[in-house]
Parts: structure tokens; sequence; C-alpha cells
């Protein structure tokens, strides 16, 4: 008898995890490719998870270190010979395997970690406060005040001053303030980057667009069109502001949020992968306040509410699927 998907799933799973730990075995390696050969689909779950796995990893460049790295890239320092070359593909390697997180690692002037949410003071007083793996990009350079959403999120306390407007963008979006609250998220691969005011009033556009600005007040949202997506026009929405940005007080609030988004958005708190095995699953309604510094319990609690069960494996791999 065949074991259904869900069980491949998993077992594929923990054979991933199983090879990645430090004292897997020649003999766990023939084991794990014994399993693979007994059914097509063994192979194909495998190869799929074993694939996630490959984009759970993290490389920490602690912010003083990639300061510095900077500063001798002003410098123009310039490496010859073999040294040089070494150094080239030592860069080459971390960027491929960390691809656009690591460049925007590079270039940010701030950055939290996953899991992280901290406020700074920006150079005219503002203060910004970046949730969990974020990166910000400044130029306050001869009077300007712009700050690039290079990843991630961040909630802006713009301090007044008509002279010089507050400028936060990202890929898709730029928002122009003097003197408001207001919030700017980047978009990713299932949503388009989303601009929230909370106080004040923030003009808001596509970068590159031809529409012109369309002004915000408080309680309104804009969200751009993803980069894949043929639209090229701003949607404006009334939202709570409060639960938007809910973040900054450590709790994310869902009133009836799909599971998948959900899921997306916890998976922002913790290093890994949340993976939904069953796509039925992903509409269930979630409503709930839960605490962003332990994702674990969250998912625990809905497990608890759905009819789904949520899998731990080696810290880094969630599965959640129907029980």
């Amino acid at each position: 008898m065949s074991q259904p998907p869900s069980d491949i799933d998993e077992q594929a799973a923990l054979w991933v995890a199983r090879l990645q730990s430090a004292d897997a075995s020649a003999a766990d390696r023939v084991a794990c490719e014994r399993w693979c050969a007994q059914h097509p689909a063994h192979r194909v779950a495998y190869d799929s998870l074993r694939g996630l796995w490959g984009d759970m990893g993290a490389v920490p460049l602690p912010e003083g270190h990639l300061r510095s790295l900077r500063r001798r890239q002003d410098r123009r320092l310039v490496v010859q010979g073999a040294g040089g070359a070494l150094l080239g593909l030592a860069v080459l390697a971390v960027a491929v395997l960390q691809g656009p997180r690591w460049l925007d690692r590079w270039q940010a002037d701030y950055l939290t970690e996953v899991g992280q949410v901290v406020q700074v003071t920006l150079p005219d007083g503002s203060r910004a406060t970046l949730n969990s793996d974020t990166a910000l990009r400044l130029d306050f350079s001869a009077g300007a005040r712009r700050v690039e959403v290079l990843r991630g999120e961040a909630f802006f306390e713009v301090e007044h001053d008509p002279a010089h407007p507050f400028i936060a963008s990202d890929d898709r979006l730029t928002a122009r303030a003097v003197g408001t609250r207001y919030g700017l998220r980047h978009g990713d691969g299932t949503e388009g980057s989303d601009v929230t005011v909370e106080q004040g009033r923030v003009a808001v556009g596509l970068m590159g667009g031809n529409d012109g600005d369309i002004e915000l007040t408080a309680g309104q949202q804009a969200v751009a069109p993803r980069a894949d997506q043929p639209s090229s026009h701003i949607v404006v929405q009334t939202v709570d502001a409060g639960r938007e940005t809910s973040w900054r007080q450590g709790v994310l609030v869902f009133s009836h949020r799909p599971l998948r988004a959900v899921l997306d958005d916890l998976g922002r708190y913790r290093r890994g992968k949340i993976v939904l095995l069953d796509d039925e699953m992903g509409a269930l309604p979630v409503s709930g306040v839960f605490d962003l510094h332990d994702v674990d319990g969250a998912l625990a609690s809905i497990a608890q509410r759905l009819p789904v069960r949520v899998t731990v494996l080696a810290d880094r791999l969630v599965l959640v699927r129907a029980r």
C-alpha cells in the first residue's frame, strides 16, 4: 500500500534534517538513497525539501563589520594576485548562497536579524523602528532626508521640517512626508509593497510611475502591484493602522486572516521555513493576538484551534498539514 503524500513529505523532511546533522554517517546517506529509490514520489519529495533547506542558511554579519567593509570599499582597496582571486571567490560564494539578502546587508546602514525589532534615531532626529530581517540605507547628505528600505519593514516617526521632506522608498514605492508617522513594507514574491499612515499625510507614488502621487491620510494604506503583475496602479484602502503595525508592540494581530498569510507573517520572525503541505488548509481563517517572540507557541495555538498538525524538524523546518 502506498503512503499518503503528507507522510512521504514528513519522511523526506526527516531524511533532509538527518543528513544535515554534523554526525551524519555514510550509512545514513546509503539508507536515505535506498529510501529515495523505493518510489519516484520519495525522490521528488526529498529533492523538493532539500531545495527548501538550501535557502535556510544565514551568514550573520555584525553591523560594525559591514561598516568596516564599506569603508574599505570607499578607499578603493585593490587586492591583487592570488589573494585577490581567493577573496573574490569567497565574496561570490557568499553572494550566491545568500542571494539578495546578502547584497541588502552589504549596502545597509541599519539592519536587524530575524526575530529582532529595533528602534534607531536618524541623523535629523526622526525615529525608525525596524521590523525583523530589515535593512535600511540612508542618504542625509546636502540637506536630503532619504531612507531606502532594502528589505523588510520599517515604521517612521518623522521630525517636522517643511524645507526638507522626508522620503522613504523601496524598489516599488516612494513615500514623501514632512512630519508624520507611517510605515513602509518592502514587497516580496507574494505581496506588493505597501505604505500605512498612522498620523498626518503622506504622498505616495510608484517608482518610475506616470500617474503622479496619491495623498494618504491617517488610517489609509497604499498597496503597489507586485513587480510581475501587469497593473501599474496603486490600490488605496482603509485599514486599522495600529493592527497593521502591531509588531512594534511585540505582537501580531489577525482578524479572519487566511492561514496561508498568517504562516507567511509568522515566518518572518523565525529562522528557516514554515511549509504548508495542504493547500486547501491555506484558506482557513485565523483570528488572535500572538507573541512574535514565540512563533512556535503561536503555531501550537493555531494547531489547537484549527484542524492542522504542526511538526518542527531540526529547528529550521516546520511542516503544517491537515490532521
